[in-house]
């Protein structure tokens, strides 16, 4: 029995050896495929780099690709050191390389220029990336007021003479309103930027029914306490008011150009202009009241509705036409600041919407009996202008990206295009000693180009700078050149 327990203790113990064996190779085999956060080695690989062993410190690039191997911030500074690692040994392609993965962890690096452990190679090559997003969302809401213009006065009582019949009332009643859009950075400072405007939008309307000079109501006759006549003769008879809210739902779809002034940093104010189409989804009229002097006791009596009366919806049938047309155009014109949070923005926003067309359907004006007979009403016709504060939020979307002018497929094409005319131009020189001259002057000028061109990439200096010196110092030489043939003939 003793050598049976025995047996079965050992037994044990190798099991328990064997899995803690088994352990041990899964661990290294993971560590080998850099999932360890110690395996990247970036304390070593900088100690590598102060002692000028620059090719050492690739081993750590594909441990920092995995994202799980360290921190945002610990990567970051991996790529910074791969990158400064490239520049230092001329190997700007795997350095522009390395340097677009470190923008696609930190879209807004810029490399600082008095940090004395920066490199001026890192620097300038900082420079050449763009940090505009290629495309941002925004989502933003908050409360608007509108403005209505009378276009022209109707009513169901005699319009002329001294009665005042405008009727809207500028008062601010507010609406609510929230936009969804989307912003593409344009050239220089400029976006171009759409969206979807849901507006609710309200206004307030009173209106007055008077009862015009005739023999059978001669005037608005006045008495004083004395008994004399003292109202003043001649003038209509008050005799009704009217008044209601008019709320209106509209989807604004408008295209803008705007422009960001971009000189302080952490905010950016902004302009923008452009046009809009207009959509209305539907209107109402609510809170509708119609006060009336009786003509025996001059006492008022009031018709208030329980339900509104709707005037507009989309889909509308033949029995209920709408009063208000469903389609309209106008200018959009506004300023906001911007507010960086990280990589992306908050914001403070106000729009001024003017609508150029006629809010009331002209064939469908007297088609609302309720509107005509029980309340004494007749739209006028009028437009509206609008004005709306909203706060919102911006996710942008970046995309490492060379500048223009130090683009090097951008420079390289332009070079060979302007090689390519000189050459052209040398094709229909007749004189054949300058011809070889000029010929081999611009194989010179081709055998400088990948030099020339590397510098632009590493953002020593602008595509168009650089091109513009060659230029001129070939057309320099070429000049001299011919300057010269002409004095020997």
């Amino acid at each position: 029995m003793k050598v049976l327990a025995h047996s079965y203790i050992t037994c044990f113990l190798l099991v328990i050896v064997l899995m803690l064996s088994n352990s041990s190779i899964v661990l290294a085999q993971k560590n080998k495929k850099g999932s360890s956060p110690n395996d990247c080695q970036l304390d070593e690989a900088k100690k590598w780099y102060e002692r000028g062993d620059l090719t050492k410190i690739e081993e750590i690039e594909s441990c920092v690709s995995d994202k799980r191997s360290m921190s945002k911030e610990k990567r970051v500074e991996a790529y910074q050191l791969l990158t400064e690692s490239y520049l230092y040994r001329d190997k700007i392609g795997a350095a522009d390389k390395s340097f677009k993965s470190l923008l696609r962890i930190s879209p807004l690096y810029e490399a600082d220029s008095t940090d004395p452990e920066v490199s001026y190679d890192l620097v300038y090559l900082s420079k050449t990336y763009s940090r505009r997003p290629i495309f941002s969302m925004y989502l933003s809401g908050g409360t608007n007021f509108s403005l209505v213009q009378q276009l022209q006065n109707y009513g169901t009582d005699n319009t002329s003479g001294l009665a005042n019949h405008e009727g809207y009332l500028n008062d601010i009643v507010l609406g609510a309103t929230a936009s969804l859009g989307f912003e593409i950075p344009l050239i220089y400072n400029f976006d171009l930027t759409f969206d979807a405007t849901f507006g609710y939008r309200t206004f307030s309307f009173g209106d007055s029914l008077y009862l015009s000079v005739n023999p059978q109501n001669p005037t608005d006759q006045v008495y004083g306490n004395n008994g004399e006549l003292s109202g003043r003769a001649g003038t209509p008879l008050l005799y009704s008011t009217l008044n209601f809210k008019e709320n209106q739902f509209w989807i604004d779809v408008p295209l803008m150009l705007r422009y960001n002034i971009k000189k302080f940093k952490g905010w950016m104010p902004y302009l923008y202009v452009g046009a809009a189409a207009n959509f209305l989804i539907s209107a109402n009229l609510s809170a509708i009241k119609r006060t009336t002097q009786a003509e025996a006791t001059g006492t008022g009596g009031k018709a208030t509705p329980d339900e509104n009366i709707v005037v507009a919806s989309i889909g509308n049938n033949v029995e209920a036409p709408n009063l208000r047309t469903l389609y309209n155009v106008s200018l959009v014109a506004g300023a906001g600041l911007k507010f960086r949070v990280g990589s992306d923005f908050v914001f403070v926003d106000f729009r001024y919407t003017r609508m150029f067309l006629n809010n009331v359907d002209l064939d469908n004006r007297y088609a609302n009996d309720e509107l005509v007979y029980q309340y004494g009403h007749v739209d006028n016709d009028f437009r509206m202008d609008n004005f709306a504060l909203s706060f919102g939020y911006t996710k942008a979307f970046y995309k490492p990206r060379k500048k223009h002018q130090h683009n090097p497929l951008v420079i390289n094409s332009k070079y060979n295009r302007w090689l390519e005319k000189e050459r052209n131009y040398i094709k229909k020189e007749t004189d054949e000693d300058l011809k070889r001259e000029l010929n081999s002057a611009i194989k010179d000028i081709e055998r400088q180009k990948p030099s020339l061109i590397e510098d632009v990439q590493r953002g020593r200096t602008k595509g168009e700078r650089m091109l513009s010196d060659k230029q001129r110092e070939f057309s320099d030489y070429k000049n001299k050149r011919v300057r010269v043939e002409v004095k020997y003939e």
